[in-house]
């Protein structure tokens, strides 16, 4: 019984300890970050968020007159050893490094013939 009770016993005070932690945190930040939910923001700078979707999903639609190209989607992802993809396919640990997760996606998008994303209409 005692072997059952002491990853519990282990497991309350850190999690405890973790969410005393973090309520803190958001009580400091709170304050900082209350102005920054008022913001509004601009015509224009919805028109480029709106812009950056557009070539985001363009990007990853297959044209109907040539084969996907990755070159195209590569620009909106950190390309160094450093960046960490998951996929919606294995492994389920993710892909560390852009190269590993070039090749996945390259291979995934040479199964489709055609594919297409686009913006819905709804405001944003």
């Amino acid at each position: 019984m005692l072997q059952k009770l002491l990853p519990l016993a282990v497991a309350l005070p850190i999690l405890a300890t973790g969410t005393i932690a973090c309520s803190n945190l958001d009580r400091l930040n709170r304050a900082d970050a209350q102005p920054q939910l008022n913001q509004t923001v601009s015509a224009q700078e919805t028109e480029e968020f709106r812009k950056l979707l557009v070539d985001y999903y363009a990007a990853w639609s297959i044209p109907t007159d040539k084969p996907w190209n990755i070159t195209m989607a590569e620009k909106f992802y950190q390309r160094n050893d450093r960046m960490f993809g998951f996929d919606f396919n294995p492994p389920a640990e993710g892909f560390q490094g852009w190269e590993a997760y070039k090749r996945e996606l390259t291979t995934i998008m040479s199964n489709y013939s055609k594919f297409t994303v686009t913006l819905g209409d709804r405001s944003l």
